[in-house]
């Protein structure tokens, strides 16, 4: 038992970073590449003479 009991914890562990570390990161990273992009469309629209 004591065979299976060290990579069942690492297992555990590292899906727990992964969940609450890892994921919030590139999610958070993706969102504001898309907050970005969209300022940016918005503020070459206004520039041109859109809306």
């Amino acid at each position: 038992m004591q065979r299976i009991a060290v990579p069942m914890i690492a297992g555990m562990v590292s899906s727990t970073v992964l969940t609450l570390v890892v994921i919030p990161a590139v999610y958070s990273l993706v969102k504001g590449w898309g907050l970005a992009r969209t300022t940016t469309i918005q503020t070459t629209v206004q520039v041109v003479g859109g809306v």
